[in-house]
């Protein structure tokens, strides 16, 4: 799963690949767990528990529109977005990140502080993250959509 993440690694930063990939800067050793496994993995359940729920609970007529394909791939995306954003955000929060610190000056306090990830870091890999679900979320739509009663033509117009 972490290849897949990486393609994006530049959106989100090679210091917090490293951290997800269980990179301990600390040690100069892998010993924390790979942690693109455990999201990617809940970015596939719900993916395709998305894709499911549209095609195979929510399977009503009125629902054979390209917009409501569009909201339910929104609330996947949502979904995910949040997952990994918090992931990281509470990683970071309770200094799990361990890291060469680099200093920097806080324009707000003007107080030097020591962190080279930032939250804009996770919000990247949050964002990383909706991408490959929106993916996933299309290439299992388009695999089982055909079996779907109501919905088979969806997100096409009809």
């Amino acid at each position: 799963m972490g290849t897949i993440y990486c393609w994006f690694e530049s959106l989100f930063g090679q210091d917090l690949a490293e951290h997800l990939w269980g990179w301990d800067m600390g040690t100069q050793d892998y010993t924390k767990a790979n942690q693109f496994n455990t999201i990617g993995l809940y970015m596939l359940v719900v993916s395709i528990f998305m894709v499911v729920f549209f095609y195979y609970i929510l399977n009503h007529p009125r629902f054979n529109r390209w917009w409501s394909w569009s909201l339910i791939l929104g609330l996947n995306a949502g979904l995910n977005f949040l997952y990994a954003w918090l992931i990281t955000l509470s990683d970071l929060s309770n200094n799990f990140i361990s890291d060469d610190l680099v200093y920097i000056r806080d324009v707000n306090t003007n107080q030097i502080v020591t962190q080279k990830l930032s939250e804009s870091n996770c919000v990247y890999f949050g964002i990383a993250n909706t991408l490959i679900a929106c993916l996933f979320f299309i290439i299992f739509s388009f695999t089982v959509r055909w079996w779907s009663k109501n919905c088979s033509t969806c997100p096409y117009p009809n």
